[in-house]
């Protein structure tokens, strides 16, 4: 249970600061199971399209590709859920994508049923729940900003970018990439092996600097925001 608070607690959060707002009844049917707190092994679905929609879940480490399919069968990674960041948050009574983990990942779980009732006997967490849905939109125009861009070296620099300020990198800026190259293609519109080029260009450039693989270390970010676009202003 103690999993779950954390998560239910930040839906009712601004309700709970409110005097004029109901008190929120304990949240007695939340049943003490593991899967409060729930691992999700590398390349592994968390649920799938379609799916009828049983949680909202919080991202605790590591990070989820939100995905659909494209006719050809090719994936389009809307998103990706990274640390502290929500996913099933709206109203759909089924999943509008699909959801697999990107490494290993742990996610807490709040049923369906429960945020239904917080948000009907809180009203004011629904101001929680509009913030999470804008922030999904937000995120849907950030990969349209990107994919406008046009060429794959501004589309790979902006996400870059992009990532280094959601995952708060501190300086000197960086962090690991919680997704693999080929994921990043899926989500930009590009093949792995054109990913994996302009990586290697802007190393060239000294942009970015690559250690072990997966960590990024931003050598020039003035130059990478110009490179991208200006994604971060």
């Amino acid at each position: 249970m103690q999993a779950t608070h954390g998560l239910e607690e930040n839906m009712i959060a601004m309700a709970g600061r409110m005097a004029l707002v109901r008190p929120i009844p304990e949240p007695g049917i939340i049943e003490h199971r593991p899967s409060a707190l729930r691992l999700v092994k590398a390349k592994e679905h968390l649920f799938h399209e379609g799916d009828p929609r049983q949680c909202v879940f919080e991202v605790v480490s590591g990070a989820l590709a939100l995905y659909t399919l494209l006719p050809d069968g090719r994936r389009q990674i809307a998103r990706f859920a990274l640390p502290g960041e929500f996913v099933c948050v709206g109203w759909e009574r089924s999943e509008p994508h699909s959801a697999e983990a990107t490494v290993d990942t742990f996610v807490k779980c709040l049923p369906a049923l429960l945020a239904r009732r917080i948000a009907k006997d809180a009203p004011a967490s629904l101001d929680w729940i509009g913030a999470q849905m804008a922030e999904e939109a937000r995120a849907m125009q950030d990969l349209a900003r990107l994919v406008a861009l046009g060429g794959a070296l501004e589309r790979v620099a902006g996400f870059i970018g992009r990532l280094s300020r959601k995952i708060g990198a501190a300086s000197p800026c960086s962090f690991a990439l919680p997704m693999t190259r080929a994921d990043i293609g899926d989500h930009l519109g590009l093949t792995l092996e054109t990913v994996s080029r302009e990586f290697s260009r802007l190393r060239r450039l000294r942009v970015i600097e690559i250690e072990r693989v997966t960590q990024v270390v931003i050598l020039d970010p003035a130059r990478l925001r110009r490179m991208g676009g200006d994604l971060l202003n």
